[in-house]
């Protein structure tokens, strides 16, 4: 008996459509590159259900749920430094009350709003038409790419490849928000209305290990699929991505206004750039302000080599009050 594998699909609702497959090993394992996987999402992954009806799709937690065994020693409040905790304490209250609004920035990501099958043959804004309330009409009205049909079992839709001048037998790829939609009575169910743009790549489109007869996308206004249900088959789970990359907070005083101002300073983390780039062999400077919170400051410095060996060193830096 030979192994089964099958072809399985990871997406998340976003106007940007970007979709994930694979097929899984021997041993029902399906490993996805996922791209711009930055913190939380909603991920539904899903096989066809038109050809699969029993796969069952889990996703493996994140995270490490092993602890190390060596055990770290005990850090407990010493009363020799009371008074810095007091002190520590006051200017953490401050931070806090003169400067919350810029703690938890993050660096803007940088996107490419391309959607992953480039770009398409034909593209449609919706609100440069006549509106319809049904989707049969939108299609047979205005997508000359993409072909209409009902049988027995309902609604079909064929894809015109216009290179060869031929239907292509099968249904497309049809996505909404990015997200499959393998039943094309569904597919015909959602309110045009809610939709923005509709997309068609009109001839056969290799993705991965999948071959799609054509692919059709619809992208709502907001990217959130507009209250569709996926096939309940599908696992639609909550999922942690990667960190975003975090802006410490800097004061700059470059203007007049800047230099008089009295907002207090008392930043325990100086400067942070995690993107120092060392060019040559002479010596580079970088420049920051100090707090206003006098004191000896730790440097630590890590960085890889061109040829990827990797180096570490620390200094101190003092801070004193000012004359």
């Amino acid at each position: 008996m030979g192994t089964l594998t099958y072809l399985s699909s990871l997406s998340s609702p976003d106007r940007i459509t970007r979709l994930s497959t694979a097929i899984s090993d021997a041993n029902g394992q399906v490993k996805f590159e996922a791209k711009h996987l930055t913190g939380p999402h909603e991920l539904i992954l899903q096989t066809d259900v038109t050809q699969d009806t029993t796969c069952q799709l889990t996703v493996l937690d994140p995270f490490a749920g092993r602890y190390i065994k060596a055990s770290s020693a005990s850090v407990g409040l010493n009363t020799r430094f009371q008074r810095d905790y007091e002190k520590r304490y006051l200017q953490a209250q401050v931070q806090h009350a003169f400067s919350d609004k810029f703690h938890s920035r993050y660096a803007p990501e940088h996107v490419d709003s391309l959607s992953f099958f480039g770009q398409p043959n034909e593209t449609y804004y919706l609100d440069k038409y006549t509106r319809f309330k049904v989707m049969e009409e939108v299609l047979r009205e205005y997508v000359p790419g993409v072909v209409v049909r009902i049988r027995k079992d309902g609604f079909h839709l064929l894809v015109t490849d216009r290179a060869n001048k031929v239907l292509l037998e099968k249904n497309p790829m049809v996505l909404l928000d990015g997200v499959p939609v393998f039943d094309m009575n569904k597919v015909m169910a959602i309110n045009p209305l809610k939709v923005q743009k509709l997309e068609v790549i009109d001839s056969r489109y290799l993705h991965g290990a999948a071959i799609y007869n054509g692919l059709m996308s619809l992208t709502t206004y907001k990217g959130d699929l507009e209250g569709y249900q996926p096939d309940a088959r599908a696992l639609v789970q909550q999922y942690e991505g990667v960190q975003r990359q975090r802006e410490f907070y800097a004061p700059r005083y470059e203007t007049a206004a800047e230099k008089a101002s009295r907002l207090p300073d008392l930043r325990n983390l100086l400067y942070w750039n995690p993107n120092l780039a060392l060019t040559g062999a002479g010596a580079q400077t970088v420049e920051f302000y100090t707090g206003d919170q006098t004191g000896r400051y730790l440097v630590v410095l890590q960085g890889l080599s061109s040829s990827g060996r990797a180096g570490t060193t620390t200094a101190v830096l003092e801070v004193k009050p000012a004359l």
